[in-house]
């Protein structure tokens, strides 16, 4: 079951997940989108919970006439009325989400914001939303227009995670910032802010040898796909006094 605060609880609205397999949860149960209708309701909700009948037909089903698009559309509609899990409002031109459901993409977003801003959470909701957003926005799907939307939420979750490890530095609790900059590194072994946080963090703990090491496995990755000039912000953090 998902986790995310608003989405998992027995009374909250109707949520509409798309990290990982895309769902909807409703009165604590998660139940998967139709086949047909999967792409339908990802695309509008990437772009911004309101899209027109026309521009999405075309998008979606770009093969054949306009005719024919436009009839896979209503055949994507039917089915999501079918399966009882209706998260779209249909009128003669305009696609959008239903009033009152609740994606986890506006989730993450304003999560994200709130953790850049440095606003400080309820205990283990910061662990919750980095869970649920760590594996990617509709992971192992192709489509063209997801990969930007995909890219930009990542990159703005990972700025959080960084923002939030540097602020629990900062309160004096190293070990945790150590093991939080960790996972960063694991899902983008490559991010050198991350990795001088880290370095930071383990030197805050009295593990110099642990920051030597990190820094040499991050030289070695790095070199290996950028040069050997790659890292310098992680060195100079280990050599500072």
């Amino acid at each position: 079951m998902l986790c995310l605060p608003g989405l998992a609880a027995d009374d909250s609205p109707p949520g509409l997940c798309l990290f990982g397999e895309p769902c909807v949860v409703a009165e604590g149960r998660r139940r998967p989108l139709p086949d047909g209708a999967r792409r339908l309701v990802a695309f509008t909700a990437l772009h911004g919970g309101r899209v027109e009948r026309r521009h999405a037909a075309g998008v979606l089903w770009p093969v054949g006439d306009d005719l024919r698009a436009a009839g896979n559309l209503r055949s994507a509609l039917w089915r999501l009325r079918a399966s009882g899990v209706d998260v779209l409002d249909a009128g003669k031109r305009l696609i959008r989400i239903r009033d009152g459901v609740v994606t986890d993409l506006d989730l993450a977003a304003q999560w994200t914001a709130q953790v850049t801003a440095g606003v400080a959470m309820p205990p283990g909701t910061d662990e919750a939303y980095w869970r649920h957003c760590r594996g990617g926005l509709l992971p192992g799907w192709t489509e063209y227009w997801v990969g930007p939307h995909r890219e930009r939420l990542r990159q703005r979750v990972l700025h959080a995670m960084e923002s939030l490890t540097r602020r629990v530095l900062a309160d004096g609790d190293p070990s945790r910032a150590t093991a939080l900059a960790r996972q960063v590194c694991a899902v983008e072994p490559l991010r050198e802010s991350t990795h001088r946080i880290l370095a930071d963090a383990l030197r805050g703990c009295g593990r110099p040898a642990e920051a030597r090491a990190a820094d040499a496995a991050f030289r070695s990755a790095t070199a290996r796909r950028f040069g050997p000039g790659a890292g310098a912000a992680v060195r100079a953090a280990l050599t500072e006094t």
